[in-house]
């Protein structure tokens, strides 16, 4: 209804006046609004009102990379967080790139992952492509970096998940 669809904008609207008032710009990682792994989806309402749907108990949820990540520069990525049984499950970062395309060598996924998470590859090779796995307590960070199958795109991706819900991915994707 577009009652509804104006409380949300408004919650938004206010949660992100709110969230820009009282955030500290000098921690600029991608903090997702304060949502964190097993949060119920009800609280997705703060930060985005693009819910997909993608099976019953799956659901996949598009972000803004300047909202889920303020004064973080990640280029043409496109942020996705999934909800299972209405749980937070997962983070996801993504670009996919034309090998052509300058964007590539300015690296923004890249190091943002360094900074985060720590040294991808230890050689600094520019061409450096691969998985690369962190493990922080129950946290599951992935992030890979390959060519696509026509190798004319290079796709990037930061997956954050924790070892309850990677098994959990893993069985619905198995469906």
């Amino acid at each position: 209804s577009i009652n509804k669809m104006k409380f949300i904008k408004l919650t938004f609207i206010l949660v992100a006046i709110i969230f820009l008032y009282t955030a500290n710009s000098a921690n600029a990682k991608c903090n997702f609004k304060g949502l964190k792994l097993g949060d119920d989806i009800s609280k997705v309402d703060e930060i985005s009102d693009n819910i997909v749907e993608m099976k019953t108990s799956v659901v996949s949820v598009f972000v803004e990379p300047e909202i889920a990540c303020p004064d973080e520069n990640l280029g043409d990525s496109i942020i996705n967080i999934t909800f299972i049984e209405d749980k937070l499950a997962s983070f996801r970062i993504s670009t996919r790139l034309d090998i052509n395309n300058g964007e590539i060598k300015k690296k923004l996924l890249y190091n943002y992952v360094e900074k985060e998470y720590g040294k991808v590859d230890p050689d600094n090779d520019p061409n450096w492509t691969g998985f690369k796995v962190w493990r922080n307590g129950e946290k599951v960070i992935v992030y890979k970096k390959m060519h696509d199958t026509s190798r004319a795109f290079i796709e990037e991706e930061l997956f954050i998940t924790n070892k309850e819900y990677q098994i959990k991915l893993s069985e619905f994707s198995g469906e």
